[in-house]
């Protein structure tokens, strides 16, 4: 028995060795009395044995040496790497297969793991079987013909798992190996005709044609070979989980979270109380009892949800109970119907394109802050009913300015100046409205036609001198409830 003295692995990914550019150069040195036998996929030359198939010192044997710039790809010497192989360094390498060169050269998988379709992983691909840390066809690998370790002798090739002087069934012999060319992307109807990979592709051959299948979690959603599966199904939210696949959510941005849709965050004043992606961020927190502010915040029994803060339910006119859209004096119209505050002596203030433009007028109430405030730029008309003479009518038709006779006609809005009375015209209003107290932000010194004016503090009693008025109000503020 000899004795081994030193022993540097650098084999075909067999045992310790792998497919780095080492093995292809390292040769296993042994006593000067040399090995009785070498282990698989490897020549003895001399007293040392040489990685026949990768060695580009010992090409195809012992000593053939390949010309300078020259590699060894499958045992023979070529310019460049064929076989579907890629050149890594001195070495020809599998990057779909080689745990050293996994995916790219020089990308070398942990200890445990093997190479599978170019990526690292702890299993191989259904056809293909864990060998000492590399994914290999047991039933054409030399190395492991029919299982892991099990070589076949020198000069014999491995054909459907059994070891062989001539490739078997439809196996036919390219190089060293043999193969289906009919299934072998690295020789896809013929030897050595290896097909072209790709970004986040597998190459794969089906009855001797080439085809390509996306890695797991990629997708080719351009239709474009060139730039291969360049979409990431898994969390690309226009392609998730599969090209087309669309990620939007109602109030809310969205993602693709591991191939399936998911809540990004939430519009402003929104939330996702139930947890469902499908209905988005459902509650509006601005205006939701039940969760005011927040999911789960609700407000007392007999409050409201104003702006996100739970309030005492208002006894005061909002915009929603005063804005009205319904045609005055015969013209498409908009303003604040004041009838159940005023005593039905005040009608309707308002815009009917006649003075100001229906668009022009506004609302807003704030419910944190207790205002209300309305008008317009332009001349804003009112509608009075002294005494409440003509009770719940609205005028339908346009018969010039308010007259004594004609007390639904058009008046101008009140102002500041209220006739000699000793009332202010804004706080009466308001206070009819339920503030405490009110102020005309802005008015106009002149107009044509006579305005409404308050007869008492309390703003439910209104009324006209039927002269043309000195000014017209066109914007109000009321503060407090």
């Amino acid at each position: 028995m000899r004795i081994l003295s030193f022993v540097r692995w650098a084999t075909l990914g067999l045992g310790a060795c792998t497919l780095a550019a080492a093995c292809a150069k390292a040769q296993t040195d042994f006593s000067d009395t040399g090995p009785e036998s070498c282990p698989a996929g490897q020549e003895l030359c001399g007293d040392f044995c040489a990685a026949v198939a990768l060695d580009p010192n010992h090409c195809g044997g012992c000593f053939l040496q390949c010309k300078a710039g020259e590699v060894c790809s499958a045992g023979a010497c070529a310019a460049s790497c064929g076989g579907g192989t890629t050149q890594c360094g001195e070495v020809c390498a599998d990057t779909m297969l080689d745990p050293a060169n996994c995916g790219e050269c020089g990308k070398t998988c942990p200890a445990g793991e093997t190479c599978a379709g170019g990526a690292c992983g702890s299993a191989c691909a259904a056809d293909k079987t864990s060998c000492a840390g590399e994914c290999v066809d047991t039933l054409v690998d030399p190395r492991h013909c029919g299982a892991c370790g099990m070589a076949c002798a020198e000069g014999e090739l491995c054909s459907e798992g059994a070891c062989g002087i001539v490739c078997a069934g439809s196996t036919v012999q390219c190089g060293m190996i043999c193969t289906n060319t009919q299934f072998d992307p690295s020789h896809c109807g013929g030897c050595g005709m290896a097909c072209p990979g790709g970004i986040n592709m597998t190459p794969v051959c089906a009855a001797g044609y080439c085809d390509k299948v996306c890695a797991k979690g990629f997708a080719n959603c351009n239709g474009q070979s060139g730039d291969g599966c360049e979409v990431a199904t898994s969390s690309n939210a226009q392609n998730c989980g599969a090209c087309g696949v669309v990620c939007s959510a109602p109030n809310a941005s969205a993602k693709c979270d591991m191939g399936a849709c998911a809540l990004g965050a939430c519009n402003a004043g929104f939330a996702d109380c139930d947890k469902a992606y499908g209905n988005g961020c459902e509650v509006d927190t601005q205006s939701s009892v039940a969760h005011c502010g927040a999911c789960g915040n609700a407000c007392a029994m007999g409050k409201l949800c104003q702006a996100g803060v739970c309030v005492d339910k208002p006894t005061s006119a909002t915009c929603v109970d005063l804005v009205t859209n319904e045609p005055m004096w015969g013209k498409a119209s908009k303003g604040i119907d004041l009838r159940k505050w005023t005593g039905s002596t005040l009608h309707y203030l308002g815009c009917n394109g006649d003075g100001c433009s229906p668009d022009s007028f506004f609302c807003n109430y704030d419910p944190v802050n207790k205002t209300l405030e309305f008008g317009a730029n332009g001349t804003v008309r009112a509608m009075v009913d002294p005494g409440n003479a003509q009770g719940e009518l609205m005028a339908t038709n346009y018969s010039g300015c308010c007259q004594a006779n004609q007390v639904l006609g058009l008046c101008t809005a009140p102002d500041a100046n209220n006739n000699g009375i000793n009332v202010n015209n804004a706080l009466a209003l308001c206070n009819a409205l339920g503030y405490q107290s009110g102020v005309i932000v802005a008015w106009q010194p002149d107009n044509s036609c006579p305005e409404a004016h308050a007869v008492d503090a309390s703003g439910k009693n209104w009324s006209s001198d039927y002269v043309n008025s000195l000014g017209y109000g066109h914007h109000w503020k009321c503060t407090g409830f």
